[in-house]
């Protein structure tokens, strides 16, 4: 329900919001519609459900004169209000709104699988080969009973007339057990079998066709966030005064002027909240990086609550991703003014005149220093680790009229001359299942790569302890690709505003494409317009493919793959109903018990093909010789229809529910085309002709 200005103010439904409406907005609250803020202060709102851009977009009035790229009156649906409050005209609603748009583009009639399709091909040639068996089995036999007839002048004896009616009824047996109609049967027990065994391995299916798709999938498109590592952000170290401490050692190192000044900044820049649940567990609200610096702030024995909305803030520059910053005016004491910034290294850095530090060493300039921290910077990326900088600036204020201009300062000369004083080294670990399964990846045949929106060095970090990329395949420049790198050799060069969740989107130069495809490891600095671009061209050339994502804008790479897996815990609704399966545990290793089942799915299923085909053949060929040599079918129609009551009902239960082993991991991914019919049939021909010639 939402707060809305229509004749009066009134709490209505979100299904009863019509365009030409107010809504008044507040803090945590989701939008159900697209408008445009009309009225209040600036918004910090979350759009990553529906744009995959994570960092918190700024929204003003649009009567506002400082209308640019970063600060838009416009409102989306699905966006998340962190921070602000204000009046929004509602534009369009429902199949009109780009959450409806998107929608809609999902909808669509589902194609049969490659199994399905090979399977009533096969049930269809087995009918034609019963038929054409079951005819000549008739007419050899007629020729027989007229021949006899013939010889003995018995032409219209009742005998005669009841040997033709169960002439009929054997050929007419023969063709019913020639039509595989307990495949179905089979192949539905196998998956309903398979979807409540994959359930409990946190596996959740809401399309049966999924199942047998994993086991043909030879190529994984994963995120890193949350899949290969375990999504929750922690302070792993600070660098402080040339110095790498563990949080363990903070208490201890620190000197109490380092740690106010660090930890300060740390709660007062920030727009996210941490507190401790009922339960006992910390509860994250916001930005994953800000709540793994507040955890950390929080152990450290900070009441966090007394810095949100302290009387004490003057002034907040709030971040976005254009400066890469947040800044807080602060009144530490009646005369004097601290100014925290905290942001990303390379953008506090600029603003910087002086490093803090304990001792300095004589030999070396500011600009020597400075590129000392920041090969400290390049050195922890590499590792995978995320930094964020700190710095500080101290002013005095004599009288109010200084506090005043400080207040109304131009941003570039507030934040001029400050002190460095660290980094906080950010570290979202891998999960430890992760190699393990990536290995087993390797060794089924499947190639993995990783599509994520970190930056290069981070996601190669990633990527080498997961064992996506190694030392050799590093040495191959086209191995990591970065967004705009992928686009280029697929010839699309189109804005990522206008590449979206086109069905229409192309890729140019496929042919380039294939030829590289499989040094391929990493896709970082990726969008998901990229990531439904690359799914996309991947089916073009020819690849099974499985794909993960979470967001709502992730929704059309979901639908174009083979495979979409959406993430249970962090996955939005459109994601997972998008998906055709769901990870309950957001966990890569569960995507390899999917491949497993899906190749032990193919496998149930041609044993009891092979099962079937046997039966049936054996029962024609046995048939046939009858009729040939004793004028008539050895095996009478009834019990020939026991026979196939038996192979359609018992059999099928019995071998559609055998459970997978890990040996199915051990070769290269199935193809349905090995379900051809000539090769099962030449396989059975001899194994019952063997078993006759013994008899």
């Amino acid at each position: 329900r939402q707060m809305c200005i229509r004749d009066s103010i009134k709490m209505i439904s979100n299904f009863d919001i019509v365009a030409g409406d107010i809504l008044e907005l507040k803090d945590g609250d989701i939008i159900p519609v697209d408008g445009i803020l009309i009225r209040g202060q600036t918004l910090q709102v979350d759009e990553s459900s529906l744009t995959g851009e994570s960092d918190v977009q700024f929204k003003i009035p649009y009567h506002s004169g400082n209308l640019k790229q970063n600060h838009t009156p416009f409102l989306l649906s699905s966006a998340k209000i962190i921070e602000g409050h204000g009046e929004m005209l509602v534009c369009s609603v429902g199949k009109e709104s780009k959450l409806g748009q998107l929608a809609d583009a999902l909808e669509g009639e589902s194609s049969q699988t490659a199994l399905q399709d090979k399977l009533e091909d096969l049930s269809i040639k087995s009918a034609l080969y019963g038929f054409y068996a079951s005819i000549l089995i008739f007419l050899v036999m007629t020729l027989h009973l007229f021949l006899d007839a013939y010889k003995d002048d018995t032409f219209w004896k009742l005998e005669n007339f009841n040997q033709l009616i169960q002439n009929t009824l054997t050929a007419l047996t023969l063709i019913a057990i020639a039509v595989q109609e307990g495949l179905p049967v089979a192949v539905s027990i196998s998956f309903a079998y398979s979807v409540q065994k994959m359930k409990q391995e946190n596996y959740l299916v809401r399309k049966m066709a999924s199942c047998e798709a994993m086991g043909g999938v030879n190529l994984i498109c994963t995120d890193k966030t949350g899949t290969l590592t375990t999504g929750r952000m922690t302070l792993h170290k600070i660098f402080v005064d040339d110095a790498l401490i563990t949080t363990a050692q903070i208490k201890d190192t620190l000197k109490p002027d380092q740690f106010s000044k660090l930890f300060h900044g740390i709660c007062y820049n920030t727009s996210s909240t941490v507190y401790t649940a009922e339960n006992g567990q910390i509860e994250h609200i916001g930005n994953k990086t800000d709540c793994a610096l507040l955890e950390a702030a929080m152990k450290c024995g900070l009441k966090l609550e007394s810095f949100k909305d302290s009387p004490k803030i003057k002034r907040q520059i709030g971040f976005n991703s254009i400066r890469k910053y947040m800044a807080t005016v602060v009144e530490i004491e009646p005369k004097l003014v601290r100014v925290f910034l905290k942001g990303a290294p390379d953008a506090i850095l600029n603003h910087c005149s002086q490093i803090e530090k304990s001792k300095h060493n004589a030999k070396l300039g500011l600009q020597d220093e400075m590129k000392d921290v920041k090969n400290m910077i390049e050195q922890l990326s590499a590792e995978s680790y995320r930094c964020i900088g700190f710095c500080y600036k101290d002013v005095q204020i004599t009288k109010e009229a200084d506090l005043e201009h400080l207040i109304s300062a131009n941003e570039d000369d507030l934040l001029k001359d400050m002190n460095f004083i660290g980094l906080a080294v950010i570290y979202d670990p891998p999960r430890a299942e992760a190699r393990p399964s990536i290995e087993k990846c390797n060794q089924a045949g499947i190639d993995v790569i990783m599509v994520t929106g970190d930056s290069k060095q981070t996601a190669i970090g990633i990527g080498r302890e997961c064992g996506i990329i190694s030392d050799q395949d590093f040495q191959n420049s086209k191995s990591v690709l970065e967004g705009y790198e992928l686009r280029s050799i697929l010839g699309q060069t189109t804005s990522e505003a206008n590449l979206g969740a086109s069905e229409d989107t192309q890729a140019s130069n496929i042919k380039n494409f294939e030829a590289i495809v499989d040094q391929i490891k990493i896709i970082a600095r990726a969008s998901p317009s990229d990531k439904f671009l690359l799914v996309k061209t991947l089916k073009q050339i020819g690849k099974v493919v499985a794909v993960t994502g979470d967001g709502n804008n992730d929704a059309p790479a979901l639908k174009s793959a083979d495979v979409g897996i959406s993430m249970g815990i962090q996955g939005t609704e459109i994601a997972k109903e998008a998906a055709d399966i769901v990870l309950l545990d957001d966990n890569f290793s569960s995507i390899v018990t999917a491949v497993k089942w899906g190749r032990n799915i193919f496998d149930n299923i041609r044993k009891f093909i092979q099962f079937q085909i046997t039966i049936t053949i054996g029962a024609i060929y046995i048939a046939f010789i009858g009729c040939c040599f004793i004028k008539e079918s050895p095996i009478n129609p009834i019990q020939l229809m026991w026979v196939n009551l038996i192979q359609d009902t018992l059999a099928s239960l019995a071998l559609a529910t055998d459970p997978p082993t890990e040996s199915l991991l051990k070769r290269q991914p199935v193809s349905y085309t090995h379900l051809t019919l000539p090769t099962i049939y030449s396989v059975q021909i001899s194994v019952v002709a063997v078993s006759l010639k013994k008899k």
